[in-house]
C-alpha cells in the first residue's frame, strides 16, 4: 500500500497543497480551473431585462 490517496494518484499533488495563493500555477491549475467553484468563493448572478433605451443610456453614462 502506497498510503496515497485516490486524489494523490490520480493528479499527483494533494488536495490540501491546493491553495489560493498557487491555484492558477502548474501543476496545480489542471485541477483548480476545473474546479474553481471549491477553491474562490462565487455567486450566480442573474440578469435584469431591460429595454434597448434603458440599456443605451446605462451605456452612454
Amino acid at each position: 500500500m502506497t498510503g496515497k490517496t485516490a486524489f494523490e494518484t490520480r493528479y499527483g499533488f494533494g488536495r490540501n497543497q491546493v491553495l489560493l495563493g498557487n491555484w492558477r500555477e502548474s501543476p496545480f491549475s489542471r485541477w483548480s480551473f476545473q474546479n474553481v467553484g471549491e477553491l474562490v468563493p462565487s455567486a450566480r448572478v442573474a440578469a435584469v431585462p431591460a429595454s434597448g433605451e434603458a440599456s443605451a443610456r446605462a451605456l452612454d453614462g
